[in-house]
């Protein structure tokens, strides 16, 4: 099932086997939103744009690599539309700039309150690739919409309305930002056209989405807002022990100081432009992967998210197999949250063979489908 995602991920680092990455028809007419032109704040809607539509038929997640059961297809219940929203948030230097997120709605009576998704996306090396662009009717956010989701998914900066800027790649504090100003803005949105929730909010993500996924939850919990309360999150895959990752995947290669520097000098030129693409049209800001070279796994422990007390369940999904992102991530964050008397989080271990990070990714979506639908309501 869902071929999707694994033909829309990639791994940058990969190319030297020092991975850590993985990874939504229509023209925009100005359907909500009024352009703000007062001093902006965080979360701010800036515009949105009603961008396509799909119907339940035409709604198509047989694609790819692996293919959606016909069984499996009779799941979808609504058709969805589409719409780009722009908004205000802060970047990685501390500015408010615009980012874009789509905003995907599933076709039916909005006076029925529904439950919030926001589905964090891997890294992605072209714009055409970030959600409000790549509309496909098979694009991971439509199926959580047709299921009866509000679903959201962040573009990220350096992506959609921010092309151009540097991603803030594994950089905890804009890594929930992009999300936590996402949700404030489509609240904004849908109270201005009436549509109801319910309360419930979840988070979803694989590798770098994990990542992006558990830093929300954080910061959204530290936030504690009576209108934004997670209700559950399933970040799968990421990188949460940032410096306990470099240092795994560094020690897969390399043994010794002398062989660990002379890798770290071969990552940092490569991190110069060697590693992404060549046709990337993405800025990437690398600096997490400098601090590392410095400092080592000290330099980068403020962008860590694995060990905090977490109020909602969280469900860490990860396979014993992985050489992307190691599967330490999933068992340090269980560990590290645990110990702080989180309220119920839980490692769910991919069944897969190999359980590597590719081959998770299905297992990942089933389990994601079907550990939420158990709790969402108003389906």
């Amino acid at each position: 099932m869902l071929g999707w995602m694994k033909k829309n991920y990639g791994s940058p680092l990969r190319l030297l086997g020092i991975a850590l990455l993985l990874s939504a028809c229509g023209g925009g007419s100005d359907d909500s939103g009024n352009t703000n032109t007062a001093t902006p704040a965080r979360g701010q809607l800036q515009s949105a744009s009603r961008l396509a539509s799909f119907t339940r038929a035409e709604l198509d997640f047989s694609a790819g690599d692996v293919a959606l059961s016909q069984q499996q297809q009779q799941l979808l219940q609504y058709g969805v539309t589409l719409y780009k929203l722009v908004y205000v948030t802060q970047d990685q230097n501390g500015a408010l700039v615009n980012a874009s997120g789509l905003l995907v709605l599933p076709d039916r009576n909005p006076q029925l309150a529904g439950p919030l998704l926001s589905f964090q996306h891997g890294t992605i090396y072209h714009d055409a690739k970030a959600p409000s662009n790549d509309l496909t009717p098979s694009a991971p956010p439509l199926l959580f919409a047709s299921l009866g989701y509000i679903t959201l998914a962040p573009d990220y900066l350096g992506y959609g309305s921010s092309r151009g800027a540097p991603h803030p790649y594994l950089q905890k504090t804009p890594s929930a930002m992009v999300v936590i100003d996402l949700l404030r803005a489509a609240q904004t949105w849908l109270d201005n056209q009436g549509i109801r929730r319910n309360g419930q909010l979840f988070l979803t993500g694989y590798s770098q989405g994990g990542y992006v996924t558990m830093a929300a939850q954080q910061a959204l919990e530290a936030l504690n807002t009576a209108d934004l309360q997670v209700t559950a999150a399933v970040p799968a895959a990421g990188p949460y022990d940032v410096g306990a990752t470099l240092n795994a995947l560094l020690a897969l290669r390399a043994s010794g100081t002398a062989a660990q520097r002379s890798l770290a000098d071969t990552l940092a030129a490569a991190l110069m432009g060697q590693v992404i693409p060549e046709d990337s049209d993405i800025s990437f800001d690398n600096s997490i992967f400098s601090s590392y070279i410095s400092h080592g796994a000290g330099g980068v422990a403020a962008q860590n998210v694995h060990d905090w007390k977490a109020l909602a369940p969280v469900r860490l999904f990860h396979g014993r197999d992985d050489e992307t992102v190691p599967f330490i991530n999933g068992t340090h964050a269980r560990d590290a949250m645990q110990a702080r008397s989180s309220a119920d989080v839980q490692l769910i271990e991919c069944e897969a063979e190999p359980a590597d990070h590719a081959q998770c990714i299905v297992p990942y979506a089933l389990y994601t489908l079907d550990y939420l639908g158990g709790l969402a309501q108003g389906l």
